[in-house]
């Protein structure tokens, strides 16, 4: 059995660089929807330039619950007016911004000993 490599699609490294990357020039390196890596005059499209845990969601393990009490731990998060709580079908909690997970986090009696100001 081979464990041939096709290298047709891979670039050497470093990249090439263009020789007009400060005028005008190609200045972007991936690859496109090829896979097929490159200089580009534009950005990548999905390429976000800032981004935190909150743009998806923080999922936390440790704030969770069983499986089997997600419902009574969902009724519970309403119940005390916090919103922007998601409990997952596997018991995981799902926040949607650091002020819901501050508010959880105290309705439960927990503390993020690493958490900052913006916590």
């Amino acid at each position: 059995m081979s464990t041939a490599v096709d290298n047709s699609k891979r670039a050497s490294w470093p990249p090439p660089v263009p020789l007009n990357t400060v005028r005008g020039g190609p200045c972007f390196y991936y690859a496109d929807a090829d896979g097929v890596l490159g200089w580009h005059d534009e950005p990548p499209p999905e390429k976000r330039t800032h981004g935190t845990a909150y743009n998806s969601g923080l999922v936390s393990v440790a704030a969770g619950c069983h499986s089997s009490q997600v419902p009574e731990f969902r009724e519970r998060a309403r119940a005390a007016g916090i919103t922007g709580v998601e409990f997952l079908p596997d018991g995981c909690v799902k926040f949607g911004d650091p002020g819901a997970r501050r508010d959880y986090l105290r309705l439960r009696g927990m503390r993020d000993n690493d958490g900052g100001y913006g916590d």
